[in-house]
C-alpha cells in the first residue's frame, strides 16, 4: 500500500470508483423519483381530497430532498482531497478547506470519518470519509506522522483511573479492579447477547427465556455496586471505563419486543403503577451505583440520561412480558367469529384480525395473530382466546393458534 510522502510529493484523492460509481447510477433515480413525486403532489387531481396547503408542502419537502440529493451527486463528482508538501485540502462542490500540516493537532476515527483537528481553535478540521480512495492508506500515513487522539484520550482515561486514590491504595490495586470490572463488563455484555437472541428467535421454553432477560439486567446492576466508581451504565468512546450499557439494553430491548408481539392487554390502567414503581427503582439503582461519575461535570448529565432511557425501556417489557409468562392460571376461553382482516405495515408487519365483541370489549377489537394463522383464517371462522389476569394482576389475552 501505498504510502504519502507528504514533504515532497502533492497527492489528489477523490471519492473511491465503487462508490463513484454507485452514486452515478442511483442518484439521478432518486432525484427524479422525488421529482415525479413532487409533480404528483401539486397536479390538479378532483379525487384529491387533501388540503391545499397540505400537498404543497408535501411538494416542498420531496423538493428538498431532490436538492439534497443533487448537491450530494454534485459533491461526488468534484470532490477532492489534496495533500501538498504544507497543506491538506478538502475542495467540495461549494466549499473548500484547508490545514496546513504543521498545525495539524491529530486525528480521530469513527466508523464513517476520519476527522483531521486543528492545533488551534478557529482553524477548520478536515474530515475524510470512509468511501475516499485509498482510505486506509491516508489512515497509515495519518498514524506515521500524527497523535491518534482516540488512543491518547483512552490513555488518559486510564491513567485517572489508575491515579484515583478512592479506588486503591495503590496502582497495582486500581489496576486489579479494573482488569476485574473489565472481565465483569465482557462477560455481562456478551451474556446480554446471547440471552436477547433466545428471547427474540426461538424463546422456549418461554417462561425461562424472559426469566433470563428478566434477571441480566439485575445482574448487571448488581455489577455496578460490585464495581463502584470503575464500571459505566453508559457507553462512552474512548472511555477506558468499562460499560455495561448492552448488558441493560438488549435484554430490555428483547423483552419490549416480545410484550408488544406476544402480549395484548385488556386494559393499561393497572399497569402504569407496576411500571412506573419498576423504572424507578431501576433508575435510583442505576443512578446510584455510578455516584461517583455524578461529581464529574462531564459524566454527570450522560449518567443520567443512560440510566432513566436503561430503567424505562426495562420496566415496561419487564413487567409485560412477566406478567404473562408467569401467569399460571387456567384463564377464561372465548370463541368469537373473525368479521375482518388486516395488515399494519411499517418497519414491521402485524397480523390483525377483527373480531366480534367478546368478555369486556363491547365492539369489534382487532387481535394479533401470527402470519401463518392470519393466512389460514377467513372472515367467518371462529378464533379461541384466552383471557387470564396475569401473573402481577394486569389482565391479558392471547389468540389461541
Amino acid at each position: 500500500m501505498a504510502v504519502i510522502e507528504h514533504e515532497t510529493i502533492t497527492q489528489q484523492y477523490g471519492t473511491a470508483r465503487l462508490w463513484r460509481l454507485l452514486t452515478y447510477v442511483l442518484a439521478p433515480v432518486v432525484i427524479v423519483g422525488f421529482l415525479i413525486g413532487a409533480y404528483f403532489m401539486v397536479r390538479e387531481d378532483p379525487t384529491d381530497k387533501n388540503p391545499p396547503a397540505l400537498s404543497y408542502g408535501l411538494a416542498a419537502v420531496l423538493l428538498g430532498f431532490a436538492g439534497l440529493f443533487a448537491y450530494g451527486l454534485l459533491d461526488v463528482i468534484r470532490w477532492r482531497l489534496i495533500i501538498t508538501p504544507t497543506r491538506i485540502i478538502s475542495a467540495g462542490a461549494f466549499r473548500t478547506r484547508e490545514l496546513a500540516l504543521n498545525n495539524i493537532r491529530g486525528f480521530r476515527t469513527d466508523e464513517n470519518y476520519t476527522r483531521v483537528l486543528p492545533r488551534w481553535e478557529g482553524q477548520p478540521a478536515i474530515k475524510i470519509g470512509y468511501t475516499t480512495e485509498d482510505y486506509a492508506g491516508l489512515q497509515q500515513w495519518l498514524a506515521q506522522h500524527y497523535p491518534d487522539l482516540d488512543v491518547e484520550q483512552e490513555q488518559e482515561s486510564e491513567a485517572a483511573i489508575l491515579a484515583d486514590t478512592r479506588l486503591g491504595a495503590d496502582a497495582m490495586e486500581r489496576a486489579d479492579r479494573l482488569a476485574a470490572a473489565r472481565r465483569t463488563a465482557t462477560v455481562l455484555n456478551w451474556l446480554s447477547g446471547g440471552v436477547a437472541a433466545w428471547l427474540l428467535f426461538r424463546p422456549q421454553p418461554y417462561a425461562w427465556a424472559v426469566g433470563a432477560a428478566l434477571a441480566v439486567p439485575l445482574v448487571a446492576v448488581a455489577a455496578l455496586w460490585r464495581h463502584p466508581g470503575v464500571l459505566r451504565v453508559d457507553e462512552n468512546k474512548n472511555s477506558a471505563y468499562p460499560s455495561i450499557a448492552w448488558a441493560l439494553l438488549l435484554p430490555s430491548l428483547a423483552l419490549l419486543w416480545r410484550s408488544a408481539t406476544d402480549v395484548q392487554l385488556v386494559a393499561y390502567s393497572p399497569l402504569w403503577p407496576r411500571v412506573g414503581t419498576v423504572a424507578a427503582t431501576m433508575v435510583v439503582l442505576l443512578i446510584a451505583g455510578n455516584r461517583y461519575f455524578l461529581r464529574q461535570r462531564t459524566a454527570r448529565l450522560n449518567t443520567i440520561v443512560a440510566a432513566v432511557i436503561c430503567g424505562l425501556f426495562y420496566s415496561y417489557g419487564a413487567t409485560v412480558a412477566a406478567n404473562a409468562a408467569f401467569d399460571q392460571a387456567t384463564g377464561t376461553l372465548y370463541h368469537p367469529r373473525v368479521q375482518g382482516k388486516h395488515v399494519s405495515s411499517g418497519k414491521t408487519t402485524t397480523h390483525y384480525l377483527t373480531v366480534e365483541p367478546w368478555g369486556s370489549f363491547h365492539q369489534p377489537d382487532d387481535v394479533v395473530v401470527s402470519s401463518r394463522y392470519y393466512r389460514r383464517t377467513p372472515p367467518g371462522a371462529t378464533v379461541t382466546i384466552r383471557l387470564s389476569p396475569g401473573w402481577l394482576g394486569i389482565p391479558w389475552y392471547q389468540v389461541v393458534e
